[in-house]
């Protein structure tokens, strides 16, 4: 008798399913659409890539790490168009969209708040008296100096 496996690999899974050879279908033409972006200017792929194909509506769709690029891919879309058209690639409309690159932080540092505002002492001072400890309210300073046995905590 033939035990059934516990698990498919990856490349049997893929084998076995006709969507994903549509997705590998498109993954090869997006890849070949960005290797032909990077002939057209070899800096291409740092700030913008083809990430998707419409085909019901035969268009490409563009994605720029921001808004500075987006305006210099956009008004360079007849130019990518026709150089798509000579490699043999060819869409009725190129679509060019921002889609910001994650987690790319702008300032990484962190900024510390010096004083509370009134609002916000205001709020502390109710918050402050909700749960019963005043002692929130007091103004601390931390010296530099401090050691560790000084450290309390309060439940």
């Amino acid at each position: 008798m033939q035990r059934k496996k516990a698990f498919v690999t990856a490349e049997e899974y893929l084998d076995q399913s006709s969507d994903l050879d549509n997705i590998r279908e498109v993954a090869r033409e997006l890849q070949q659409i960005n290797k032909s972006l990077t002939d057209y200017s070899t800096d291409f792929l740092n700030f913008c890539h083809a990430g998707a194909i419409d085909y019901p509506n035969d268009t490409l769709v563009l994605y720029c790490n921001n808004n500075a690029s987006f305006h210099k891919i956009n008004q360079q879309v007849p130019y990518i168009r026709a150089y798509l058209e000579n490699k043999g690639i060819n869409f009725h409309k190129i679509l060019v969209k921002v889609r910001p690159t994650m987690y790319h932080s702008i300032n990484n540092k962190k900024k510390i708040k010096k004083e509370l505002s009134d609002k916000q002492r205001e709020m502390l001072a109710k918050f402050a008296a909700a749960i019963n400890r005043p002692d929130l309210l007091e103004n601390k300073t931390v010296t530099e100096n401090q050691t560790e046995d000084e450290w309390e905590i309060k439940l």
